[in-house]
């Protein structure tokens, strides 16, 4: 069904994650049925990526937001740089959206068939602020299949429609009025459970299983898988919004690896309909031992914030 506004009905963010291959992908994905008038595709990029900001010739109709240089505002010793940069890039693109309907993906992450469409659709007839679909996973390698389960056991393809507390950043769709509502929560940098927990309190949030994304990572060597588990860990505790008192926290670190396990469990357990038995039996060492790495860096990102 094509939309009935005038002008911009949709824009879709695609954020920059894994670089210029995924976003060529995403983009042939996104736009496998044309680009319609009413259609407003954002690639926000950073003067230092170059990379990306070529495919500008490729894909003519799309806009690159140019972000200027990044420099001044992403400190590079600090351990959560990359995901900072991420930050800025979503606000950018949600800065620069017109759509009434405001969309965001990640580049590695390739939306189904008719995705904006069916975006429309979702909204049509649904009042929530926010509505986000699941994460499949498109993958030959156990490692990323492991990665998938860890980082979307919440949001696992197909979700069930309906209400929920929960969405995730890589495929989900914003009123822009409601978005807007709350901008001084993004402006300065795009943080998920902020926003998300904004706009649940003034609009709720909403799961339609229609929308869903494949997340379809670069191969990555398990020592780089590692430490990006342990860097999104650290960057998960630095943010948490209750930071334990003194004594708690000398003991976070210890109960957060004894209970890692417990976690890991869970994960497998919430993926258990999703994955043939033996591929998931296959992956369950790697979810234990990525989530072994997130609960270390979760502990120090917590002492970190407690001593900062």
């Amino acid at each position: 069904m094509e939309p009935t506004l005038r002008g911009i009905e949709v824009t879709v963010i695609v954020t920059i994650v894994s670089g210029a291959e995924s976003v060529r992908r995403c983009l042939r994905s996104l736009l496998s049925d044309g680009h319609p008038a009413w259609l407003e595709v954002l690639v926000p990029v950073e003067r230092e990526r170059a990379d990306v900001a070529v495919l500008s010739a490729e894909f003519d109709a799309v806009r690159f937001v140019d972000l200027g240089p990044m420099d001044s505002e992403v400190d590079p010793h600090d351990p959560c740089a990359e995901h900072r940069r991420f930050d800025l890039r979503r606000a950018g693109g949600l800065r620069a959206a017109s759509g009434a309907i405001v969309a965001m993906l990640e580049d590695h992450g390739t939306p189904c068939e008719g995705f904006v469409r069916l975006v429309v659709d979702a909204h049509r007839d649904n009042p929530s602020a926010a509505i986000g679909g699941g994460v499949g996973c498109r993958s030959s390698h156990l490692r990323h299949y492991a990665l998938w389960m860890c980082d979307f056991s919440r949001h696992l393809a197909p979700v069930r429609s309906g209400a929920t507390k929960s969405l995730s950043d890589v495929n989900v769709s914003y009123k822009r009025t409601a978005i807007l509502d709350i901008s001084p929560t993004w402006r300065a940098g795009f943080h998920e459970p902020d926003v998300h927990g904004a706009l649940l309190a003034i609009g709720g949030l909403s799961r339609d299983a229609t929308l869903q994304v494949e997340q379809e990572r670069p191969m990555a060597s398990l020592r780089s898988l590692f430490a990006e588990r342990m860097m999104w860990g650290r960057h998960f505790g630095r943010g948490r919004l209750l930071v334990p008192s003194r004594w708690i926290t000398l003991f976070y670190l210890p109960a957060v690896l004894l209970a890692s396990p417990w976690f890991a469990v869970r994960t497998l357990l919430r993926a258990r309909s999703h994955l043939p038995p033996l591929r998931l039996l296959a992956c369950a060492p790697l979810v234990f031992v990525f989530t072994f790495f997130w609960a270390v860096g979760e502990g120090r990102g917590v002492i970190e914030r407690r001593l900062s």
